[in-house]
């Protein structure tokens, strides 16, 4: 039956990605996977749209704001391994950096005076807090709230792109590469950040001053959330201000206003609760000064590059992962050098925006040889894609055909159906830890299940009541799981190597009689960070639980030391 209607035949399917909602952790999984309802909305929304929605321009607006993002969303829920196996992962030395200042909160302490969160307010506290108080005080409840969140960095990719280009489908385009490649995975910490990024390219790109009201304003929301990500965008919105051209002074007023709307009540609150001292303390002085000692190298060259070392084999490294993400790191900087020297029209400055970004987003391999300039990898690919195909037309297919060689969709289509067949763990060492009421709702290693289990004995036999231990393992979530205080201010020891800190944590010990224990490691070799023994890294307090604890218990990999009468 034909429906006569103004709408273009494309955008009648405007409501059909709605159909990867269906197939999200919203809906149990036999329905996530019935098929059905999908091919119905597909067959019976075009007929719907085109009866009830005839203005074009409505439409491509639906279809910007809350379609593709929706879909976006909905597709990395969908193809989550969380989504695949029925429960989130636990990392155990990871996630103790955001457990244990929530599991803090709700026994009353406060932030930075009592506990520090290493990242940042939102990422290592708040977030978690807000899910434990809201889902309860599980694990599960802890990580699915943190994945919630985490996701909207799909959005934030496909935001960044749309607002840097001007064209939605780039925008989507970005996002679908950005999951074939691996370069997405859901983070709290980078969100605020890529919001931000896409208001300042947004700005530069249309000259609309009104836009840096939200890119200070996320600025500081990144700086709240993440002090990494947060400074790669403060620094890329002072270069961007200082790139603006016409109006400059306009949008650097509209940044400062936006900037203050977000510092001022973050200020008011930490105050409000008498810690706004600590936090500029810990901030600008604590956390720098407890640089880690490491055993990194200067550079370890990812696979593609180790097995294709000569020229001109190398060249096909380039397409592989996750050398390609390296790869983009090099043309960013590129990038950066020559057209931050020269003058640009606006329609190129938003490739300075996101190039730069990564430039110093580069900062995180040298401290940790992390590769968080990776978030903005195929924004980088999609922006050249685009600059390049509107100045010479007659390149898009070598340059469809380069971007499908990166993608590699065959891989990534056939690992999405696998999944979709899966139930449980799909690879063995993993299990659940059901008999501990915070431990339940995720997946544990079988040997970090060990540990818990073992500590678990441990603490109900040995350490009744508000009774505690002091954990020099990198432990910390035990913290958590067995609900003891934390009786010092930092969650593992690589956050106290400097001799301060350390008389700190032996300050902290020794006036606390409900210490009655210490975890200590149960060999001399290794350590959580980078294999160096913790008895190395703060050998003062090393030195303070020897002299003040006895062995007393090991069991799995787990060595209690008893406190000395």
């Amino acid at each position: 039956t034909k429906v006569s209607s103004p709408l273009p035949p494309g955008l009648s399917f405007l409501w059909v990605p709605f159909g990867l909602v269906l197939e999200t952790t919203l809906f149990p999984r036999d329905q996530r996977y019935f098929g059905w309802h999908v091919i119905a909305l597909t067959v019976i929304a075009p007929f719907i749209t085109r009866r009830f929605l005839r203005n074009s321009r409505r439409a491509v607006a639906v279809l910007t704001f809350v379609v593709y993002p929706v879909a976006c969303y909905a597709y990395m829920n969908a193809t989550s391994l969380a989504t695949a196996e029925g429960k989130p992962r636990v990392n155990f030395f990871e996630d103790a950096h955001h457990l244990v200042p929530a599991s803090e909160m709700l026994r009353g302490e406060r932030l930075y005076r009592d506990i520090v969160p290493t990242h940042g307010f939102i990422e290592d506290a708040a977030i978690t807090w807000i899910a434990l108080k809201a889902r309860g005080a599980t694990i599960g409840s802890a990580l699915r709230g943190r994945a919630a969140v985490g996701t909207l960095i799909s959005v934030g990719a496909y935001a960044v792109t749309v607002a840097a280009t001007g064209v939605t489908e780039a925008g989507f385009l970005a996002f679908l590469l950005a999951t074939t490649l691996g370069v997405l995975p859901a983070s709290v910490r980078v969100v605020p950040a890529l919001f931000a990024l896409a208001a300042i390219a947004a700005s530069v790109r249309m000259r609309n001053v009104r836009a840096m009201y939200a890119g200070g304003f996320l600025t500081v929301l990144a700086l709240m959330t993440s002090l990494d990500f947060g400074t790669y965008t403060l620094l890329t919105l002072i270069v961007s201000l200082l790139r603006y051209g016409r109006n400059r002074w306009s949008a650097i007023r509209n940044a400062a206003i936006g900037s203050a709307a977000a510092g001022l009540p973050f200020a008011a609150v930490l105050a409000a609760f008498g810690v706004l001292d600590d936090f500029f303390r810990v901030t600008l002085f604590e956390l720098p000064a407890a640089a880690t000692t490491g055993t990194l190298n200067v550079f370890t060259p990812p696979q593609g590059f180790v097995q294709y070392p000569h020229v001109p084999e190398v060249l096909a490294a380039i397409f592989t992962k996750p050398a390609v993400t390296y790869v983009s790191w090099i043309m960013a900087v590129i990038l950066t050098g020559t057209l931050i020297a020269r003058r640009v029209d606006r329609g190129t400055l938003p490739l300075l925006v996101v190039s730069f970004w990564m430039t110093v987003a580069g900062l995180s391999y040298a401290q940790r040889h992390h590769v968080f300039f990776e978030f903005a990898t195929a924004t980088l690919f999609v922006m050249i894609a685009w600059l390049v195909i509107r100045r010479v037309p007659a390149l898009t297919p070598a340059i469809v055909v380069a971007l499908l060689m990166m993608a590699q969709p065959t891989t990534h289509l056939a690992i999405a159906a696998w999944i979709r067949r899966t139930r449980g763990p799909i690879e063995q060492g993993w299990t659940e830890i059901r008999e501990l009421p915070r431990a339940r709702g995720a997946l544990f290693t079988v040997h970090d299940a060990a540990v818990v289990r073992a500590a678990s004995r441990y603490v109900e036999e040995r350490l009744p009541g508000d009774n505690t231990f002091f954990d020099f393992t990198d432990r910390g979530s035990l913290y958590f799981l067995l609900r003891r205080d934390c009786p010092v201010r930092q969650i593992a020891v690589p956050f106290y190597e400097t001799e301060e800190l350390q008389r700190q944590v032996i300050a902290r010990i020794d006036a606390n009689p409900n210490v009655r224990a210490a975890l200590v490691p149960a060999s001399g070799e290794g350590g959580s960070v980078d294999n160096i023994p913790n008895q190395i890294r703060a050998p003062l307090v090393w030195k303070y639980v020897a002299e003040h604890f006895t062995p007393d218990h090991a069991e799995d990999d787990v060595a209690f030391w008893r406190r000395r009468q």
